[in-house]
């Protein structure tokens, strides 16, 4: 019959998960219902543990091994508490939570084992600096190969040295040469059609009056056109005053341009007959 009984048992809490098998054990612990716990943990911690993790694992051996010592079944409750101080051997019971006796009882357990717990704790020792050891080789691994095939920054610097004369010439030259192009774009633009204008007004009386004698009906357009000529003349000239003391203002000897341009790595290794290359860009 009891196997039967265990079976059942085990085949009803297969239906729920250890979280909840364990709130219900806390629940019958807290009630004073012991054998409870123990018919609720024992089969799921055993032949085979079915926690899903190791803090549930040692909560359910802490309530398992309380039940087993309030019982009156001291080896069993050993056997529990043993299990706890192999999966943490640094583990505590609450003095809050469970009488002196059990913690004195749990105390004894852990004096019995301390040359294992010892073990325990220099063999975690050495797997977490195994570990971490472990850890630095693949970031510095990582870093090395990072760097192996970063592309390469290439920087070009030129240094161009400025003619001073240029200052002095028309047409935004002088800007130019300064590298302000917007200012000097603007300037070569309004001189041209200033230009344009004074030197189209004045093809335009030679051509219309190549002796120089206008007829009388002609004289106000003539005169018009003569203004346009010099008015425009006069606004190429200011202009070109204009720019060049803006470009003696901010002459300087020498300029530097500097060019960045990102250089992929390329990466060969030996191949089957023959030699195998790839190449990296990152952005």
């Amino acid at each position: 019959m009891w196997p039967l009984l265990l079976l059942f048992l085990i085949t009803e809490l297969a239906r729920i998960s250890p979280g909840d098998v364990l709130k219900q054990a806390s629940a019958e612990a807290l009630q004073g219902n012991h054998q409870k716990v123990v018919d609720l943990l024992y089969p799921m911690l055993y032949p085979t543990s079915q926690m899903a993790t190791r803090t549930q694992e040692i909560e359910a051996h802490r309530l398992l091994g309380t039940a087993y010592w309030f019982l009156g079944r001291r080896v069993e409750a050993a056997q529990e508490f043993t299990a706890i101080l192999n999966l943490n051997p640094e583990f505590q019971l609450d003095p809050l939570v469970v009488p002196p006796g059990l913690i004195s009882f749990f105390e004894k357990v852990r004096r019995d084992l301390s040359s294992r717990l010892e073990e325990i704790r220099r063999r975690r020792q050495e797997e977490e600096r195994r570990r971490r050891m472990e850890e630095e080789r693949r970031r510095r691994e990582q870093m090395r190969r990072l760097m192996k095939e970063a592309p390469v920054m290439h920087e070009t610097v030129t240094i161009r040295e400025h003619i001073f004369i240029f200052n002095f010439f028309p047409f935004g030259v002088g800007q130019f040469q300064n590298g302000q192009s917007s200012k000097g774009w603007v300037l070569a633009m309004t001189q041209l059609l200033a230009a344009g204008v004074s030197l189209g007004s004045w093809y335009y009386l030679q051509y219309r009056y190549p002796d120089g004698l206008v007829p009388h009906d002609e004289v106000s357009l003539a005169r018009t056109i003569q203004y346009v000529q010099v008015g425009s003349g006069v606004v190429f000239w200011g202009l070109w005053a204009l720019s060049a003391a803006d470009a003696l203002w901010n002459y300087t000897p020498t300029s530097k341009s500097v060019k960045k341009k990102i250089v992929p790595k390329i990466a060969i290794s030996p191949a089957n007959g023959g030699i195998m290359g790839s190449m990296t860009w990152q952005w």
